[in-house]
């Protein structure tokens, strides 16, 4: 059976539960997901949402988890953010970082 889901067919690895999947953000999903424009759920067919990037993490994002994504010697997927995805909302619920 062929997924035409375009969350699943996209080629960023992910790990899926019944209820939700979890994604790894590329480089530019990243820089989607700071400017908080709905551009992120937008390539990922995703239902608009709201966010707030506190002090905190914007410093993370900028000093540490975008220059190592960027550098292709490392497994971006142990430096970037992950989103966690409601199948049922089509929604990003949350961000987390392994």
């Amino acid at each position: 059976m062929v997924n035409e889901d375009p969350v699943q067919t996209s080629n960023n690895k992910m790990i899926e539960t019944e209820r939700l999947i979890l994604r790894p953000l590329t480089y530019d999903q990243l820089i989607k997901y700071i400017k908080g424009d709905n551009s992120l759920e937008k390539e990922l067919h995703l239902n608009p949402t709201s966010r707030t990037i506190s002090p905190e993490l914007k410093e993370a994002l900028e000093n540490t988890i975008l220059p190592n994504v960027a550098d292709t010697s490392k497994n971006y997927l142990y430096s970037t953010l992950w989103t966690a995805i409601s199948k049922h909302d089509k929604k990003m619920t949350g961000t987390f970082v392994l």
